[in-house]
């Protein structure tokens, strides 16, 4: 549902065994949360808010279309990920209107999302 009703789409297809996927969960986490609230406009009025580095904050706000930061867990939808060729955890990928526009090999920090 999420790549039918969301124009950008980064999901984190991850197995919750994966020491890997435990790595970069709580990055994955905060990618999203700084993804919502800058895309909210949330605390563009109060910066001090936040409880983001202001480096993180300010690369999420540069993104002038809301990006959903997403993760499905291949264990419990092993069917849908067979569909996405998911074959080694984590994948992270990047969806345009549902399409699949590449997957994502670089660094694992919030930034560099």
């Amino acid at each position: 549902i999420a790549l039918e009703e969301n124009e950008y789409v980064f999901v984190d297809f991850f197995a919750n065994w994966c020491s890997h996927c435990r790595d970069l969960a709580p990055t994955w986490e905060t990618l999203a949360e700084v993804m919502y609230q800058a895309a909210e406009n949330r605390v563009e009025d109060q910066p001090d808010v936040h409880k983001y580095s202001d480096e993180d904050y300010n690369e999420a706000l540069k993104v002038e279309l809301p990006v959903l930061v997403g993760k499905v867990d291949c264990v419990d939808h092993h069917d849908f990920c067979l569909d996405q060729a998911i074959r080694a955890y984590p994948t992270l990928k990047f969806f345009v209107d549902g399409e699949e526009k590449g997957v994502y090999n670089g660094h694992r920090t919030v930034v560099e999302f």
